[in-house]
C-alpha cells in the first residue's frame, strides 16, 4: 500500500469532500483537504470562459504540492487544470465529477454513469464515490440517540426537494402512509432519519403520522445516520441523492427507493435509478417490504484498483 500523500481540492461541500477522500482512502493515499471558490464575477461564468489563473480565486492555492492531486467540483477543476499546467509531470491529478472543461486538463476523470458523459479514458462510477468505511458503520452502535428495538427497523432516509425531484409534503405523506401500512404488517419499526435538505412542514406531517413504535430521529448528527445503516434489516431512500443511495447500497441490504415524478424527462439521477434496479441493488418503493441480496456497491474500491494497475508508477 502506498504511503504517499496526496491533496484534496474541493468547493468545499461535504458530498465533494467525501468523494475525493473516499478515492484518497482507497488508494491508500494520506490527505490534506484544501476548499477553493471562484470569485463571485468568474463563478456567474460557463467553465469554459474563466481562465485558469490564479486572480479567479479567493485565496491562495497551495504552493508545496504532493504527487497526487484528487479534485471534485466545478470550482476545483479550474484549479487543478491551473496547477497541472505550472507543475505538469510532478503531480498526477484525478477528477471526480464532470469537469466542464476538457478531460485532458486532467490525468484521469471519474464521472457518474448516470451523467451519460461519452469520451475516451473517462472512468465512469455507478452512483457516486463516498468515503464510508465498514468499522466506522459498525461502532455507530454505541449512539444513545438511536432508539433500540426487538423489531426488525427500517431506516428511512431523507434528502429534500431538489431542482431534479421537487416533491412536496403532499405526496411524501402518501409514501409514508404505504411505508406505515406495511410495517404494521410485517411488525417493522420505521426509524426517519432527516437531513438538513428536509423541509419543517415535511418533518411536522411525519409527527403527526408517527405511532408506536415508529420515530422520527431529531438529533441529526454522522454517527445517527451511520446508525440507520447498521441496525436496519431494510432502507428507504427518497430518489433525490445519488449519493445517499450509493452509500445506502454500500450496506448489501435491501434498498428501496422512494420515487417522485422528476422534473424533467430526461433526468440524470433517473437514470441511475435505472440502473441500481437492473442491478439487483435497489427497487422501487411499490407498498410491500421484501428481502433480497447483492454484492455490496463499492465503487471507491473498484476505481482505486483500477488506476493502481493503469497507473503503476504512481501509486506502487
Amino acid at each position: 500500500m502506498s504511503n504517499k500523500q496526496s491533496l484534496l481540492l474541493t468547493g468545499g461541500l461535504h458530498g465533494m469532500l467525501s468523494q475525493a477522500a473516499g478515492l484518497a482512502d482507497a488508494l491508500g493515499l494520506t490527505f490534506e483537504h484544501h476548499a477553493v471558490k471562484l470569485k463571485r464575477g468568474w463563478s456567474k461564468l460557463p467553465s469554459q470562459c474563466v481562465p485558469a489563473k490564479s486572480y479567479v480565486f479567493n485565496e491562495s492555492l497551495p504552493s508545496a504540492l504532493p504527487s497526487v492531486l484528487i479534485s471534485c467540483g466545478r470550482h476545483a477543476a479550474i484549479a487543478s487544470k491551473l496547477l497541472k499546467a505550472k507543475y505538469k509531470e510532478d503531480i498526477f491529478t484525478i477528477h471526480i465529477q464532470n469537469p466542464i472543461i476538457q478531460t485532458k486538463c486532467f490525468d484521469s476523470v471519474i464521472i457518474p454513469e448516470h451523467d451519460q458523459f461519452n469520451s475516451d479514458g473517462v472512468v465512469t462510477s455507478l452512483g457516486a464515490i463516498h468515503n464510508l468505511k465498514y468499522h466506522a458503520i459498525e461502532e455507530s452502535m454505541h449512539d444513545q440517540h438511536w432508539p433500540q428495538s426487538k423489531s426488525n427497523q427500517v431506516a428511512v432516509i431523507l434528502g429534500g426537494p431538489t431542482k431534479s425531484f421537487n416533491w412536496t409534503t403532499k405526496s411524501m405523506a402518501s409514501a409514508i402512509d404505504s411505508l406505515i401500512r406495511a410495517a404494521k404488517i410485517n411488525d417493522y419499526q420505521l426509524v426517519f432519519v432527516p437531513s438538513n435538505r428536509t423541509p419543517e412542514d415535511t418533518l411536522n406531517m411525519i409527527n403527526a403520522k408517527l405511532t408506536t413504535p415508529h420515530q422520527l430521529v431529531s438529533n441529526i448528527t454522522r454517527s445517527v445516520y451511520l446508525n440507520a445503516l447498521r441496525a436496519s434489516s431494510h432502507i428507504v431512500v427518497t430518489c433525490d441523492s445519488a449519493s445517499m443511495l450509493s452509500e445506502a447500497c454500500f450496506t448489501g441490504k435491501p434498498v428501496y427507493c422512494l420515487t417522485f415524478q422528476p422534473r424533467r424527462e430526461q433526468e440524470r439521477l433517473a437514470n441511475l435509478h435505472q440502473s441500481l434496479y437492473a442491478k439487483g441493488m435497489v427497487r422501487p418503493w411499490q407498498g410491500t417490504f421484501d428481502s433480497w441480496s447483492y454484492a455490496p456497491l463499492n465503487e471507491a474500491k473498484r476505481i482505486a484498483q483500477m488506476l493502481k494497475e493503469k497507473y503503476t508508477n504512481v501509486f506502487l
